[in-house]
C-alpha cells in the first residue's frame, strides 16, 4: 500500500504567461496582472496633463476671484448711500492682487504650456524625420 503524496493536488505551471487554472480577479487567466510593459512616456504625459490642468484651474480661480472682488466692491460702493473712497473706485486692492498673484501665474502657465507643446512638436519631428 504505497500512497502517492501528490495525489489529488493541482499542479500549476508558473512559467507560462496564462496558467490554465489561474483565472483571478481580472478574468483573463493571468490573475489580474497586465502583460503590457510599463510605459514611462505615457505616465509622463499623463502627469504633465494633470499639472497643466491644475495650473489652468488655478489661473481661472484667481481671475474669477479678482472679478468677484471687483464686482462686489463696485456694486457695494454704488448701491450704498455713503461716499466711496478713491481707493475703492480705483480698485487698488485688485491691482495689488493682480501684481502679486496674476502676473507670476500667467508667466508660469505660459512657460509650462510652451515647454509642453515645444517638446511635443520636437518629438513629433524626430518621429517623422
Amino acid at each position: 500500500m504505497t500512497e502517492n503524496p501528490d495525489a489529488g493536488k493541482m499542479i500549476i505551471d508558473l512559467t507560462k504567461l496564462h496558467p490554465a487554472s489561474a483565472a483571478g480577479a481580472g478574468g483573463d487567466g493571468n490573475g489580474g496582472f497586465t502583460t503590457t510593459p510599463y510605459d514611462r512616456e505615457r505616465k509622463r504625459e499623463t502627469m504633465r496633463g494633470w499639472i497643466a490642468m491644475l495650473l489652468l484651474i488655478t489661473l481661472l480661480v484667481v481671475i474669477g476671484t479678482m472679478i468677484g472682488i471687483a464686482s462686489y466692491s463696485t456694486v457695494g460702493c454704488l448701491s450704498s448711500n455713503s461716499e466711496c473712497t478713491t481707493e475703492a473706485l480705483r480698485l487698488t486692492g485688485i491691482r495689488s492682487i493682480g501684481e502679486i498673484l496674476l502676473a507670476p501665474l500667467v508667466g508660469l502657465v505660459g512657460a509650462v504650456t510652451g515647454f509642453y507643446y515645444g517638446e511635443k512638436s520636437a518629438t513629433e519631428r524626430q518621429g517623422a524625420g
